[in-house]
This record gives structure tokens, sequence and C-alpha cells, in this order.
């Protein structure tokens, strides 16, 4: 449909965008569409009619902003990975630099996002390898740095660092790394992937980090597809009754995704009731939860208790 390639324009806080390019993660969970989500709940054109494709819009609105979470968590858990599996080759282990280098590439808001793939299903980005560097960036900097310099030098100049007897290793790598940070890559990414074989000194096998982090990005998805699914369940179920009528909303406040209705009070106040939050007390009134909003929808304070007037 339509709106899986401008989805970006109507909803820029989830970073909608096109699939990264290189290495990247996706997941076949079959039923993790905005149609099969209300489908899963008992929602269809049948039991809706013309206000589904609302509702459709809605829930597309809830997948971007639960998978946009999971891309920021999942960045987060391979930056965590990248440290872990960079202090168990030498050459990291004994300049740490590496890793903070890392972590800043990373850490770059081109990395994080959400695009939707053939078919309609969401995917969460959490690296894009295009944008890290690869081995001409290796090499292009390592000339900047070192001309002239050899594999062969090169070993020496390490080993000579390592035993203390001069800091020339320190200054060139120090001098890379800070050509690697001012532009935002981390090209040894690669060597760490797949080893540095003939390409690097002291040599390490490969980590395969990115291959073996596969099974927590889909374990992370399909967790986001349950929150997909309890969200929308919350979205849709059936209004109490002082709420029927009113349109299902949801709402964004420090961090956290709630689902209820959106009114406006008799003294015209903006109001957000947190679905199943209310009830009715033993005089007969409706109480519930939820937050004063101002005239753009931003919260002005929380109320708990009975309705505001």
């Amino acid at each position: 449909m339509d709106y899986y390639d401008t989805f970006g324009d109507d909803f820029s806080d989830a970073e909608s965008r096109a699939a990264p390019t290189g290495f990247s993660f996706s997941h076949t969970i079959a039923g993790f569409t905005p149609e099969r989500v209300l489908a899963a709940v008992g929602i269809t054109p049948a039991t809706r009619g013309p206000s589904y494709y609302v509702l459709v819009d809605q829930t597309v609105s809830i997948i971007a902003s639960e998978v946009l979470t999971s891309a920021k968590i999942l960045n987060g858990m391979l930056q965590t990975v990248y440290a872990k599996d960079m202090a168990n080759i030498e050459e990291y282990a004994r300049f740490p630099r590496y890793m903070r280098t890392m972590a800043l590439a990373l850490s770059r808001p081109e990395h994080v996002g959400m695009h939707w793939s053939r078919g309609g299903r969401p995917q969460a980005d959490i690296i894009d390898t295009s944008l890290l560097g690869d081995l001409g960036d290796l090499q292009r900097i390592q000339r900047m740095v070192n001309p002239g310099g050899t594999l062969r030098g090169w070993i020496g100049v390490y080993n000579a660092w390592r035993l203390g007897e001069n800091q020339k290793y320190e200054e060139v790598v120090n001098a890379r790394l800070d050509i690697m940070e001012s532009e935002g890559i981390a090209p040894f990414w690669q060597l760490i992937e797949d080893g540095n074989g003939p390409y690097a000194y002291p040599n390490n096998g490969p980590m395969r980090t990115l291959l073996t982090f596969r099974s927590t990005y889909l374990q992370e998805m399909r967790a986001a597809y349950a929150r997909c699914i309890s969200a929308v369940r919350m979205l849709t179920a059936s209004a109490p009754a002082a709420f029927q009528g009113l349109a299902a909303d949801f709402l964004t406040y420090n961090g956290r995704t709630y689902y209820g209705f959106a009114w406006v009070s008799k003294s015209g106040k903006n109001i957000f009731s947190i679905s199943g939050q209310s009830g009715i007390d033993s005089a007969g009134r409706t109480f519930g939860r939820g937050f004063i909003l101002d005239d753009i929808g931003q919260v002005l304070k929380e109320w708990r208790g009975w309705l505001p007037r």
C-alpha cells in the first residue's frame, strides 16, 4: 500500500526511511503488518466498516513507534556487544580507544530508524555498514597518517610500542582514530566481522559480531510485535460508557506510549483518558486517569480521579 512508501512524511518521529545498504537485519514474522495485527485482535473491514481504514492508519503509527523503540534498544545492545567482542581482540584490547570510536560511529542518528520492507513488514534499522566505511577507507586513512609504511614495518612499530621502546604506534593510531571520529566512521568493523587476515597486525580471526546478533534482533522484533498487539487491543477495546463515541488515540509522554481516548471537557480542556484506567464509583460517578493537554497536544499535567470538567 502507498502509505508504506510515504510514511516518513506523515510520521517523522518514526524516522521511516529506505532500507539501509550493506549488512542489514530483517525478520519474516508473517503477522507483523498493520492489517494482520488488526486481524489478530478481531478487527476486519467486516467488523468495523469504514472506520476500519482509520484504524489501519492508527495501527501504522503504533507499529512505527514501537519498531523505532526497538531500533534504539537494539542499537544500544549492539554497541555493548561490539565492546565485548573488541575486548577479545589483542589490538583493540591494548588500545581501547577503538571501542570509543566504534560507539561514537554507531551513535549517529543515521544508524537508527525503521522502514517498511516488501510485503508491508516493519523492519528496525540499527546499523548501516555502508556509513561505517570499508577497507578502502582504512587504506586511505593509513596512507594519510603513515605514508610509505609497509605491513612489515608496521609489525615492527607495534612490537616496539608493546615493549615500551617508542610511541610511534600510539601516535599513528590516535591520528587514524582522530580522522575516523571526525568523519563519523569505524571502517574496522569489517576486520572484526571477517578477521583481518593479511590486512593488519596483530592478526585476529572473525568475530561474526553482526551475524551472531541476528538472533537478538529477531527476539526484540518478536517483542515489538507483542507490544503492537497489546497496544492495538487497548486502542480498539470497547470504550467505557463515558467514552462511547470518542476517538481512540494514543499519546507518548516521558518515553512511554499510552492508549486511550481524546476528548474536550465542558470547560474546554483537552483531555486524554488512558484506556483501562476508568471505572464507576459507588455513587455512579465515572473516574479515570489521564492527562490534560495544551492546544498542540503537549502534556500540561496528569490527572487521576473524577473526569475533568
